[in-house]
C-alpha cells in the first residue's frame, strides 16, 4: 500500500503567521472584554441612542477647566472647575457624582459639566472621599469616616470663595448616589439656592435587605478600598443615605426648591418610588421622567475614560431643561 503525503503548506504552517493570528485574536478579545466590563451598567442605553458623538475628553482637554483640591475632614479631595473664558461673576453649580469607580471622570459628569459651563455657569465637579483621585478614608470603623455628605458641605464653602462665582446663585446637581447626597445636604442646611436630583438611590431599605453583601462589596470596589466596610457601619450608612429620612423637610412649607428627574427606561419600581416621593412633597417642586433613557442619560465610555460616547440630543435636552428651571425665580 502506497501512502502519499501532501506537501501543501497552509497559512498557519509558518510559526510567525500563527503568532500574528494569535496576537490579533488576543487584541480583539481584550478590546471586547474591556468594552463589556467598562460599560456593563449602561448597555441598556445604547439601544436608545438617537445621535452619537464621540469625544476625547480627558481631564484638562478644555482650556477652560482647571484642577483644584480642598480639604474635607482632614482628607484632600480633588476636582475640576469648568468655566468660560471671561471673569464675569456667574452662577455656580456643584455637580455630585454617583457611586462609580470612575468618580468625576464618568462620561455623564464630564459632558454635563462642559454643557453647563457653555450655558454660563461655573461648574465644580469633584471626587468624593475614596473615589477617583481623592484620598481614601483613614478608617472604616465608624460612620463619620465614610459620611460623604460632609464633603458636600465643605465643597459648597470652598466653591463660595471662588471670585468668579456668584455666592447668591449656587446650585447642587446630583446624580444617583450624588443625588441622594444632594437631598440630604439641602435638608440639613447646605448653603445653596436649589437642587436638581437625577435618579437618586431609591428603595434603599428594600434592596439592602435582599442584596446587602453585594452592596458592601460594591461600596468597597467603587472606592477602590482594600478591605470591606464592617456590616454594622454599612447598615448605619445605608440608613442615613435613604432619602426617606429627610422627607419631613420637603413636606414642610417653603423648603428650598427641588427638581426630581428619572429616565422612562429605568425600572418601574424605581420610577414609582420617586414619583410617590414627589407627591408627598410640598411646593416648590418639579418632577420629570425623561423619555428614551435609563439611568445614565445615554452615555458610556471606552478604554477607561479617554473616549466618551453620548447622545448629544438627549444631553442638550436635559441640560436645557435643568438650566431653564435654575434660572426661574
Amino acid at each position: 500500500m502506497v501512502v502519499f503525503h501532501s506537501k501543501r503548506k497552509t497559512y498557519f504552517s509558518k510559526p510567525k503567521n500563527l503568532i500574528k493570528t494569535l496576537f490579533l485574536f488576543c487584541c480583539v478579545f481584550s478590546a471586547v472584554c474591556l468594552f463589556y466590563n467598562s460599560s456593563w451598567h449602561i448597555r441598556r442605553d445604547i439601544e436608545t441612542f438617537s445621535r452619537i458623538k464621540i469625544q476625547n475628553i480627558a481631564l484638562g482637554l478644555s482650556n477652560n477647566c482647571k484642577e483644584v483640591s480642598f480639604e474635607s475632614d482632614g482628607l484632600i479631595l480633588k476636582g475640576n472647575i469648568f468655566f468660560r473664558g471671561d471673569t464675569v461673576c456667574k452662577p455656580g453649580i456643584i455637580l455630585l457624582h454617583g457611586s462609580s469607580r470612575w468618580g468625576r471622570k464618568l462620561p455623564l459628569y464630564q459632558i454635563m459639566a462642559q454643557k453647563f459651563s457653555e450655558r454660563g455657569f461655573v461648574v465644580f465637579l469633584f471626587d468624593l472621599r475614596g473615589f477617583g483621585d481623592s484620598e481614601d478614608p483613614v478608617s472604616l470603623k465608624k460612620i463619620d469616616d465614610i459620611l460623604d455628605v460632609q464633603d458636600v458641605f465643605n465643597a459648597v464653602e470652598y466653591f463660595r470663595e471662588d471670585p468668579t462665582v456668584n455666592k447668591n446663585r449656587l446650585f447642587l446637581v446630583g446624580h444617583s448616589y450624588g443625588g441622594s447626597l444632594a437631598v440630604q445636604a439641602m435638608a440639613t442646611g447646605a448653603n445653596v439656592n436649589k437642587i436638581v436630583v437625577i435618579g437618586p438611590a431609591r428603595r434603599v431599605k428594600e434592596r439592602s435587605a435582599i442584596e446587602l453583601s453585594c452592596f458592601i462589596k460594591r461600596y468597597s470596589a467603587d472606592r477602590k478600598i482594600g478591605s470591606l466596610i464592617p456590616l454594622d457601619v454599612f447598615e448605619e450608612f445605608s440608613a442615613k443615605q435613604n432619602i426617606d429620612t429627610v422627607l419631613p423637610y420637603y413636606r414642610a412649607a417653603k423648603h428650598k426648591p427641588l427638581f426630581l428627574i428619572d429616565g422612562k427606561l429605568e425600572g418601574l419600581k424605581d420610577r414609582e418610588y420617586l414619583k410617590a416621593y414627589f407627591d408627598k412633597m410640598s411646593p416648590p417642586k418639579k418632577y420629570c421622567s425623561v423619555e428614551g433613557t435609563a439611568h445614565y442619560l445615554n452615555t458610556l465610555h471606552l478604554f477607561g475614560s479617554s473616549i466618551l460616547v453620548y447622545d448629544g440630543k438627549m444631553m442638550d435636552s436635559v441640560v436645557t431643561m435643568i438650566v431653564e428651571w435654575l434660572q426661574t425665580e
